[in-house]
């Protein structure tokens, strides 16, 4: 029992501090306002972003793992140094204008509990954990990436099959990362500590999108939350529907593009309609979309699908072509990850 204590400790300031640290250095550095459930979002937003940024061209060197835990955690690092000397921080609470909007608040905190609950009891394994976990596994175990068989547990010289969708994607390494900082294996890491994590996570991005429509309304807000919450659970009536992919398997890579990543582009999209001059929230959907490649497949094609096409829309709409090439910038990325996965493949 004592031996799991520092990698409890490890996993509170890995999942919970870091992450917020992390964030304010990115609103901060991006102009954009601080808060605590933003910050923790923006700080997951940066990691995957980083993780797609170092490890796609160390995968097709076929360098060593221990080099992207080292690349990225000295970066992460850095960045939260950086903040802390400039004083990137902020924290707000909701503000209550009436005891209503106190109980949707409370509601709305409890839902969220519930969901939490129900997705740590929701577990669900199949024919995905050969790709995810068992390459995870296979990434600590044998410190290079993508280069055995799933299957065999055999050293391979190319990618090959299914692997090649992960020279792009690479989603299983965020979870060999956090299995080789926390020290949890990542079986255990996937299937509990990142279910319940992204759980969070997509709670917290609908808190944040809620604010795009009810603005101060926190009972408004609380109450949106809720309702997305309480479709999430009653959608859930087969393994395969979107609903199922968010609470009893949103550790798979597709899962965390339906219930993470699409959300924040319609929410970052919308921030730049309402501010076309704000240059921090297209350099944010470019990390989006960057963190979006590193999830899935899937994850680049529809962000370039999404903001291509929202970039020509609102092009169009507000009469300025900079805001076409400013969102069109993020479109680069998928573009690039995907020509490299034709070649690969």
């Amino acid at each position: 029992m004592l031996n799991a204590v520092p990698s409890l400790i490890l996993a509170i300031i890995f999942f919970g501090v870091a992450p917020v640290l992390l964030g304010n250095t990115i609103c901060g550095m991006l102009g954009i306002d601080i808060k605590v459930s933003r910050s923790y979002v923006t700080g997951y937003i940066g990691l995957w972003a980083l993780l797609q940024l170092i490890t796609v061209p160390l995968v097709l060197l076929k360098q060593n793992f221990m080099i992207v835990v080292v690349a990225v955690s000295v970066v992460v690092i850095a960045l939260i140094i950086y903040g802390i000397k400039k004083k990137y921080y902020g924290f707000s609470i909701p503000e209550f204008k009436n005891t209503g909007s106190k109980i949707a608040f409370t509601i709305m905190c409890l839902a969220i509990l519930a969901l939490l609950v129900v997705t740590a009891i929701m577990q669900h394994a199949d024919a995905d954990d050969s790709r995810f976990v068992v390459n995870a596994v296979d990434i600590v175990r044998t410190n290079k990436m993508f280069l055995t068989n799933p299957a065999t547990g055999e050293s391979i010289p190319i990618w090959e099959g299914e692997l090649v969708k992960d020279v792009t994607s690479p989603w299983a390494v965020f979870i060999a990362y956090c299995s080789k900082v926390t020290d949890i294996h990542p079986t255990i890491m996937a299937h509990t500590v990142l279910q319940l994590v992204l759980t969070f996570i997509m709670c917290l991005v609908y808190w944040m999108l809620s604010e795009v429509f009810f603005k101060d309304d926190t009972s408004g807000r609380s109450i949106f939350v809720s309702l997305v919450l309480l479709i999430i659970v009653y959608g859930s009536y087969s393994v395969y529907s979107a609903e199922t992919f968010a609470i009893a398997r949103i550790w798979q890579g597709k899962a965390v593009v339906a219930s993470i990543g699409i959300p924040l582009i319609f929410m970052i999209c919308m921030w730049i309609y309402d501010d076309i001059k704000h240059r921090g929230n297209y350099v944010l959907l470019v990390l989006n979309t960057m963190a979006m490649c590193h999830m899935s497949g899937m994850g680049i094609i529809v962000s370039v699908i999404m903001t291509g096409c929202m970039g020509f829309v609102y092009g169009i709409a507000k009469k300025n072509i900079k805001v076409f090439l400013g969102m069109f910038i993020s479109v680069v990325p998928g573009v690039v990850y995907y020509l490299v996965n034709t070649l690969v493949g």
